[in-house]
């Protein structure tokens, strides 16, 4: 987060240097903004959870390690210009992706104390799905009648969907029997974005650009507690005015 907070802040101080040396700017007439954006999301996370249960007078202890890689993104957003230079706009990004995840089982024995049977299993394909609900007030600096740059911050709302990596434990004699299975979490994170945009107008209405965020948070799921969502984000698309 430190280090996307700075290239933001760089880019914002860019931004300003270069709209207080242009010689002209001509307002945006338009009120209404679209932008329509593919991209990715950069940062990828590890997810932990950890459960015990009483077997034979000690501790069945399961714990799991999942990655949540980087991924494809789809972003949408629109807003209004409450002044030529001031606007307020809702977006929403989705993020879908499967990663892979290994359980460890700490099975106590029926026979010897305080020797456990360690069994490991590895599960794929367990899919990730965040869905995130952006607020952004958004600042214009028009550099011509079709270049602009933007700098926004607000708060995000990302609900998350987990498949999680889990197993069932059956004891038959002295054998422990770990069967792996999936189960499935869902929570929202509660966090913030920041960023920048830049845009090129093709025509009064039509044009292209490209945008750098971090859009982030946290959140609990009933098995794993702390959990970040999100990340750096970065990608581009088609503009439309209005």
């Amino acid at each position: 987060m430190k280090n996307v907070t700075s290239t933001v802040v760089l880019l914002m101080t860019l931004v300003f240097a270069v709209s207080k040396s242009a010689n002209a700017q001509t307002a945006q007439p338009s009120k209404i903004w679209v932008d329509i954006n593919g991209g990715g999301q950069l940062q990828s996370h590890t997810l932990t959870t950890s459960s015990s249960s009483d077997l034979y007078g000690e501790k069945l202890v399961i714990s799991t390690s999942q990655n949540i890689p980087a991924g494809g993104l789809f972003d949408i957003s629109g807003g209004y210009k409450i002044r030529p230079a001031f606007g307020v706009a809702i977006g929403v990004s989705v993020y879908s992706r499967g990663g892979e995840g290994s359980l460890t089982a700490s099975v106590p024995s029926p026979v010897v104390p305080n020797s456990p049977t360690i069994v490991n299993v590895s599960g794929s394909d367990l899919g990730r799905t965040e869905t995130g609900t952006h607020i952004m007030f958004t600042y214009f600096v028009p550099m011509s009648d079709k270049v602009d740059f933007s700098i926004f911050a607000g708060p995000s709302f990302i609900h998350v969907s987990q498949d999680l990596i889990s197993a069932t434990v059956t004891t038959s004699g002295t054998t422990p029997v770990v069967t792996q299975t999936t189960t499935h979490e869902s929570a929202t994170a509660f966090g913030g974005n920041v960023g920048v945009t830049a845009n090129y107008l093709l025509s009064h209405m039509i044009g292209v650009g490209g945008f750098l965020r971090y859009a982030g948070g946290s959140f609990d799921l009933s098995s794993a507690s702390k959990q970040k969502a999100g990340g750096i984000q970065i990608g581009g698309g088609i503009r439309l005015r209005f």
